[in-house]
């Protein structure tokens, strides 16, 4: 990979990944910071409940058999044979225990009031020139989301 293209494929993610929709926990006046706050809590109380546990797996093994491919041109027959091949076999790790552990996370945030919503990123019509986290709003359709260091910020830009 060259070094000029780096910095393409790195544009090329971050606009693929604008357009993608922002999963957030939403809590009515809720603000961002609490709302991560409580999710590190809620992560955090998941883990002690629900620790790790790591399998290892194989991925599935299949072939294909050998094959003899002849043709002939004149009197002559020439053949080919083409080696049959293995495919799978990998070993992998996975913890067993993952998705115990979001169910407990997901319901410790809905204990705490809050609940999983989808919301477009905000485009940059949309976003307001200074973004200040002031509580989460009622939602709208127009509402959308913007990711910050702190959280998510649910914007409503009518």
């Amino acid at each position: 990979m060259t070094q000029t293209s780096k910095p393409l494929i790195a544009a090329a993610l971050l606009l693929v990944s604008a357009c993608a929709p922002v999963e957030t926990w939403y809590k009515a006046g809720g603000t961002a910071a609490q709302s991560t706050a409580d999710l590190t809590a809620c992560r955090v109380e998941g883990v002690q409940k629900v620790p790790a546990n790591t399998q290892i797996g194989v991925t599935p093994i299949r072939s294909t058999p050998p094959r003899t491919q002849c043709y002939g041109k004149g009197d002559k027959v020439r053949c080919h044979t083409v080696p049959g091949r293995i495919y799978g076999g990998q070993r992998y790790s996975y913890d067993a225990n993952a998705p115990l552990r979001g169910d407990v996370v997901s319901q410790c945030m809905a204990g705490l009031g809050y609940r999983p919503v989808s919301l477009p990123a905000c485009s940059a019509a949309q976003k307001p020139a200074v973004l200040v986290d002031r509580g989460m709003p009622p939602l709208t359709q127009d509402s959308c989301a913007v990711p910050t260091r702190s959280g998510t910020v649910i914007v409503n830009p009518s």
